[in-house]
C-alpha cells in the first residue's frame, strides 16, 4: 500500500475483506455516501473514526493513513487541526446561526470552525451547499478584500464580502444578482458582528 492515499488505503482494505460500502458505514454509524466520499477523496474521517478504522481492519493508524506526496489532505489531520462544523451561514437572505456540532472536519489550515452555506450569493467562488471554514479575527485585522462570516440582527449569520468605511459597512455579494447591504455605524455596532474570515471552501458531492 505505499504511496497510496488514504482513501485508496481504505477501499483495498475494505475489499481484501469482502465488506460492502454499507456494511463498514454500519460499523462506523455513518451513512454510505461518507464511506464513498472517504474513498474518492472528499472527506477525511475524524481521529475517533481513523481510529476505529485501524482497530477493525488490524492495521495502524499511520499505515492507513500512508501519508505521502500524492495525499496532501491529511496533512491537517497530522497537524492536528480538527474543525467542527456547527451549523450554516446564509448566501442569501439569511439564516440563523446555529451552534450545534454536526461533525469534525479535518484542515491543513488553523481555522476555528466550518458552516454550511445556504445560498447562491456569493457563487460561484463559494457554492450552495459548499463547506466555508472560518478563522476568528478581529475586525482591525479583517481586510476588505476579505470574505467574512458576519452575525446579523444577532440571529443571522452571512458570508460576505465585508467592507469598513467610516460611514458604515457595506455586506457584498460574489453573484451581482444580489444587492449590497449597507449598515450604519450606529446599526452596525448595535445589531452586527464580524464573527471571522473564510480561509478555506469545501465542496461536497
Amino acid at each position: 500500500m505505499k504511496g497510496m492515499t488514504f482513501g485508496a488505503t481504505l477501499k483495498q482494505l475494505r475489499k481484501e475483506q469482502g465488506i460492502r460500502q454499507k456494511d463498514l458505514a454500519k460499523i462506523l454509524q455513518v451513512d454510505e455516501s461518507t464511506i464513498s466520499s472517504y474513498e474518492r477523496g472528499i472527506r477525511h474521517p475524524s481521529r475517533n473514526v481513523l481510529k476505529t478504522l485501524a482497530s477493525f481492519f488490524n492495521v495502524s493508524t499511520d499505515s492507513l493513513l500512508n501519508v505521502s506526496t500524492l495525499d496532501h489532505g491529511m496533512e491537517g489531520f497530522l497537524k492536528g487541526y480538527n474543525v467542527p462544523l456547527l451549523g450554516r451561514a446564509s448566501a442569501g437572505s439569511g439564516a440563523f446561526a446555529e451552534e450545534n456540532i454536526e461533525e469534525i472536519l479535518v484542515s491543513d489550515c488553523e481555522a476555528d470552525f466550518a458552516l454550511k452555506v445556504h445560498g447562491d450569493s456569493m457563487s460561484p467562488i463559494l457554492p450552495d451547499q459548499s463547506v466555508i471554514l472560518v478563522k476568528k479575527v478581529l475586525s482591525n485585522k479583517f481586510k476588505n478584500s476579505d470574505i467574512g462570516v458576519v452575525i446579523v440582527r444577532h440571529e443571522e449569520s452571512m458570508v460576505k464580502y465585508v467592507h469598513f468605511h467610516k460611514e458604515g459597512v457595506w455586506l457584498i455579494s460574489e453573484n451581482k444578482a444580489y444587492t449590497p447591504v449597507f449598515f450604519s455605524q450606529d446599526d452596525w455596532m448595535d445589531s452586527c458582528e464580524l464573527v471571522g474570515k473564510v480561509v478555506e471552501c469545501r465542496i461536497r458531492f
